[in-house]
């Protein structure tokens, strides 16, 4: 296993893992030599992790929840994409990681609705009229 990337709420080891994979406030990374450092997410979109996780060699990332459009980033830079639990420590998910313990995502799971253009939803409404409100996860 290379670089592993976790989409974590806090910039710290005993964080969690945020609900959003393009929303998270930071990104962590533990390299090769085993420390872990934190980056902040400036970009707040999926696309622009999916850059960041390219830049930093990643091989895996651990995250919550994904859309379609930065599942899709993912799968084409080559990056693995698991789902973890979102109520478990950084150190914890590395190990549950490390023991094949984590779901392979292979597509986005509750309540992201795929509109067929590559956005997405979770099933939220903007108003009476019953129109999507905007997601980050298909730039």
């Amino acid at each position: 296993m290379g670089v592993v990337a976790l989409m974590t709420l806090l910039n710290r080891e005993e964080s969690v893992l945020s609900t959003h994979f393009g929303k998270a406030k930071w990104i962590s990374l533990l390299g090769s030599d085993g420390k872990i450092k934190f980056l902040e997410n400036t970009g707040l979109n999926g696309r622009f992790v999916v850059d960041v996780l390219v830049a930093n060699g990643c091989t895996d990332v651990v995250f919550g929840e994904i859309g379609f459009g930065a599942l899709r980033h993912l799968q084409a830079a080559g990056i693995h994409g698991w789902f973890g639990p979102l109520d478990k420590p950084v150190p914890e998910l590395l190990e549950m990681l490390r023991q094949q313990k984590l779901e392979r995502a292979t597509a986005p799971r509750d309540g992201h609705v795929n509109h067929g253009c590559g956005q997405h939803s979770h099933g939220e409404r903007s108003d009476a009229t019953g129109e999507q409100r905007g997601c980050c996860c298909h730039r």
